[in-house]
């Protein structure tokens, strides 16, 4: 589970706490992203 490698060819260069908040990150805007999608559904 390493996205960030896709994006910068240095990924071994960022350290780990560093991917760890950039992934939870993506994934809270993405759940905020879904989130909003189904309330204004309703």
């Amino acid at each position: 589970m390493n996205s960030m490698a896709l994006f910068l060819p240095e990924a071994g260069a960022i350290p780990p706490w560093l991917r760890v908040t950039a992934g939870v990150v993506v994934l809270g805007l993405a759940a905020l992203r879904v989130w909003f999608l189904i309330r204004r559904r309703r």
